[in-house]
């Protein structure tokens, strides 16, 4: 599985790629996570593998680039590092386990000691706390609120979410719209009771029981249990 899913790794870690975080040190976070799906996945739940990885990897990233602290590296250092972790991907994809210090020493030609130290070295990373105009306020809860989740989790809800979009199929199209845009199935984020009634021509609370109807229909299915518990 994890040869396997390498593609998905590299296109998970290229969506944070940039000149402060290596790509190399995001495809080896990601491998990490990858690692983690193969161990907790139950094929026995019906899901898809590579739907049930996607977020183990994805959390492990944000979560690698969100934990860089703006240092300095000298750019011989981080040359070196970049050769470790190409090392480690180059092995991880080959053997499918990771490699130890003493292949990585070999592979890369330095004593285990050089590299267990720079592997302890995070490379530069840039800051997320940045002003992104009105829109600030949205932005921040929503990283915090991924992060927030640990990668079993969003991967868990993630599959919901699937199993959600199938089941609109026969809800009428006002119940639909309440569905949708109160679970952010649309991709456009969650939306208020007012902001759905105003669209619908609706009261809010109209639109909380069109709401609490629809959930009660949807979980008389047991594969939307965890409905209940997203707010």
């Amino acid at each position: 599985m994890i040869v396997r899913n390498q593609g998905l790794v590299r296109k998970l870690a290229m969506t944070h790629s940039s000149q402060y975080v290596a790509q190399d040190d995001l495809i080896q976070q990601g491998n990490e996570g990858l690692i983690r799906a193969v161990e907790k996945f139950d094929p026995n739940m019906g899901n898809k593998f590579s739907t049930y990885a996607r977020d183990w990897i994805k959390q492990t990233i944000n979560r690698y680039v969100d934990e860089q602290h703006t240092i300095k590296v000298p750019e011989y250092l981080r040359n070196k590092i970049m050769r470790i972790r190409k090392a480690q991907n180059t092995y991880l994809q080959a053997m499918g386990k990771e490699a130890t210090i003493s292949v990585l020493a070999s592979e890369c030609e330095m004593s285990e000691n050089e590299v267990e130290t720079l592997l302890s070295i995070k490379p530069d990373a840039v800051s997320l706390n940045k002003s992104f105009g009105e829109g600030e306020s949205d932005l921040e809860n929503f990283i915090e609120d991924e992060k927030s989740l640990t990668p079993e989790d969003a991967a868990e809800e993630t599959m919901v979410k699937e199993k959600l979009k199938s089941a609109l199929e026969a809800l009428s199209p006002d119940e639909r719209v309440v569905i949708v845009r109160r679970y952010a199935l649309d991709g456009k984020g969650k939306a208020t009771l007012k902001e759905i009634g105003d669209d619908l021509g609706l009261s809010k609370e109209a639109v909380r029981l069109k709401e609490q109807r629809v959930l009660r229909k949807l979980q008389m299915s047991a594969d939307l249990q965890h409905l209940s518990r997203i707010e």
